[in-house]
């Protein structure tokens, strides 16, 4: 009897040390690059994987590559649109017209980018980033990797270089052309303008008083609904319709640092 009471009890102890954190890894995806964690994110949640484009200080010209991911643990949003909710630039690219093609094969995204102006050499400081939104379908642990095809850059000769050819880089620089894929996570909700994590008749009323010339703290990017750069009474109405249930373009959404 005491044996078996023993027994009981360990396996009782078991399932309490288990099942928690089974519960817990449910809940969060790991996200790994050849093995290297990138980040772990909840399950639901939207994050931004980003690229970086390194040319050693010579001008960008155009490139094409692939991103690897699980389907059925993550999905792109909005890809092919070069808005920050797509696709897109960033860095000193962002002001850059280029043409940009994006196809979606489930599980991979391939693209392809050309036609790159106005932009001159720069460094591994200020690398202009390739991106895209990713949403979190489920739980447990995914690769997400990055394959640049081709890269292409032009120095101060007019001459051009193939960083990247057939998937291949080119022994020009010590370092590679192009960074290692990385996460970020979101940091805080479009409309919460007190930034306390979400989203209510509070926030609607505090857009208010500043538009009145209250001097209160309060979050610009959050309250800033329309992205116009300014805080006004269309934003307040915004965030009241929200906090009503009523659909108002971009409140709630995910807002990044970056952006």
């Amino acid at each position: 009897m005491r044996r078996f009471l023993c027994l009981f009890i360990f396996i009782l102890l078991c399932i309490a040390f288990f099942v928690p954190a089974a519960a817990a890894d449910s809940d969060t995806l790991t996200i790994t690059d050849s093995g290297k964690v990138l980040a772990e994110v909840k399950v639901g949640s939207v994050f931004l994987y980003r690229v970086g484009l390194f040319t050693g200080q010579h001008t960008l010209i155009n490139g094409e590559g692939e991103i690897r991911y699980d389907k059925s643990l993550l999905q792109p949003l909005a890809y092919g649109d070069p808005t920050p909710e797509g696709y897109s630039f960033e860095g000193r690219l962002a002001d850059a017209s280029a043409v940009v093609n994006i196809t979606d094969v489930p599980g991979n995204v391939y693209y392809n980018f050309s036609q790159v102006t106005g932009i001159e050499g720069y460094g591994s400081t200020d690398e202009p980033y390739l991106k895209l939104r990713f949403k979190v379908l489920a739980g447990g642990t995914t690769e997400l990797n990055h394959l640049m095809q081709t890269l292409t850059a032009r120095d101060n000769k007019n001459t051009f270089y193939k960083l990247f050819q057939n998937g291949k880089a080119s022994d020009r620089y010590d370092k590679p052309p192009y960074t290692v894929g990385s996460v970020e996570l979101p940091c805080a909700y479009i409309g919460d303008a007190n930034n306390d994590g979400g989203i209510s008749l509070i926030d609607a009323t505090l857009i208010q008083w500043i538009t009145a010339g209250r001097r209160l703290s309060y979050s610009k990017p959050n309250a800033d609904t329309n992205g116009d750069g300014d805080i006004n009474l269309k934003d307040a109405l915004a965030v009241r319709r929200y906090a009503a249930g009523m659909n108002a373009a971009n409140v709630g959404d995910y807002r990044f640092a970056s952006e």
